[in-house]
């Protein structure tokens, strides 16, 4: 996963033609779009709603886009690290990104050695996920590295039953993403079949 950060860094420093220092970069390389809704939330919080169309509306040419289509662990999340650590938005992002990052893959790989029962099959597994082109969605200060890391830990807790760490993650998740909401029926189903409760029912 570092490798494949510095291999974006060496891409838009190549493209850029060396204009900005190296952080700099990659900090724009990393930061789009949704970025600066969390970075707005983290910083200045969420806006009053005194009436419905505060929350956003579209209507044609005529709309308002609003920060509360995004749930609040990930800007809470910067906003505790700002005001610890005392840095700015983009550093805060920047060090959770490398984090969970880091994470993901070796939750990924751990899952593997846990479902295939061989190292070779779950670093391969590893190594093909985080190829993919859709993971550099994970160098962005988006919410993937974070909601990938909590869902694939949440099934590593079902499986070892840690049932008080598996609350602890629950938290997050659910805080995070919609669909993190969705996935505690995948991961209640894997409690299911761990329990060979599903098997009872010839459902494998």
């Amino acid at each position: 996963m570092l490798g494949i950060k510095l291999f974006y860094l060496s891409f838009s420093i190549a493209v850029n033609d060396f204009k900005k220092d190296i952080y700099s970069e990659y900090i724009g390389l990393a930061k789009k779009f949704d970025s600066y809704w969390y970075e707005k939330i983290a910083t200045k919080g969420y806006s009053e709603i005194r009436k419905k169309e505060d929350i956003g509306f579209s209507e044609g040419k005529d709309f308002k886009q609003s920060e509360w289509a995004f749930f609040p662990f990930y800007p809470l999340l910067n906003t505790c690290t700002i005001k610890i650590l005392d840095i700015d938005f983009d550093k805060s992002a920047f060090i959770w990104s490398i984090v969970f990052s880091i994470i993901s893959i070796l939750g990924i790989y751990w899952f593997g050695l846990i479902f295939f029962q061989s190292q070779h099959k779950a670093l391969f597994n590893s190594l093909l996920l985080f190829s993919f082109p859709f993971s550099f969605y994970f160098s962005f200060f988006y919410t993937e590295a974070l909601f990938l890391s909590f869902v694939i830990f949440s099934f590593i807790s079902v499986h070892y039953n840690r049932y008080f760490l598996l609350f602890i993650l629950l938290i997050p998740l659910t805080l995070l993403r919609p669909n993190g909401i969705v996935v505690l029926l995948p991961l209640y189903l894997y409690h299911l079949e761990q329990k060979g409760i599903l098997l009872r029912f010839k459902i494998n």
